[in-house]
């Protein structure tokens, strides 16, 4: 005859064993969504910067004198055609030139005459980071249209951001209206300014203060 305590205890073991898998299976499931939420902000930081941040080749190069032009064909060669001259305001001598897809063709190119002597220098190339104008633009669409979605695509939990001048004027074309700024009572809100350069299709360059809040 089979003795009813130890059945009992037999059941009991394997309630818990089920409701022990059951668990497990519930944790396995929930980890992959809640995983955003356990980001540090210096991380949420990195992923929401690193989806407006390039990085953009920069050549110098000096004229000899102001009759002369330059030749880039052969550097060209390696670093693409897609590039613009911005010169020196002091000294128009002195020319900067970035390369970027994401330039307007209109303005792409040299600007002086090929016809003139090409006598002139170049400078080491370089890769910088900046911020693209047009890609602050895109991100705060996306983040007004469809904010769970734009969590998810960055791989971060709530978030907002601003720009702003380095006057503290906020600059309201480039910020999440504050609207959105909807933060619960009795949570962590972890806050950053950095400052940044931005560029935009038109080789326009500005210094300009980002400000990241995460929850």
């Amino acid at each position: 005859m089979v003795n009813k305590n130890a059945t009992s205890h037999v059941e009991m073991v394997l309630s818990l064993v089920l409701f022990v898998s059951f668990l497990f299976f519930i944790f396995i499931i929930i980890t992959p969504f809640t995983k955003t939420k356990n980001l540090s902000f210096f991380d949420s930081e990195r992923l929401l910067i690193d989806k407006i941040n390039s990085e953009i080749g920069r050549l110098a190069i000096i004229l000899n004198s102001n009759n002369d032009c330059y030749d880039l064909s052969y550097v060209n060669q390696i670093y693409g055609n897609n590039f613009v001259e911005i010169s020196d305001p002091t000294n128009p001598s002195r020319l900067t030139i970035y390369y970027g897809d994401f330039f307007d063709q209109s303005i792409t190119g040299s600007t002086c005459s090929y016809n003139l002597s090409h006598k002139f220098s170049l400078g080491g190339y370089q890769k910088e980071n900046f911020i693209l104008y047009e890609k602050i633009l895109s991100l705060k669409n996306d983040y007004e249209s469809n904010y769970e979605l734009t969590k998810e695509s960055l791989g971060i939990g709530d978030f907002i951001f601003s720009f702003k001048k380095l006057d503290g004027t906020n600059i309201d074309e480039l910020s999440i209206n504050s609207s959105y700024e909807k933060i619960p009572e009795n949570v962590n809100v972890y806050s950053n300014e950095i400052l940044v350069r931005v560029i935009d299709n038109q080789a326009k360059i500005q210094e300009l203060v980002l400000n990241i809040k995460v929850w």
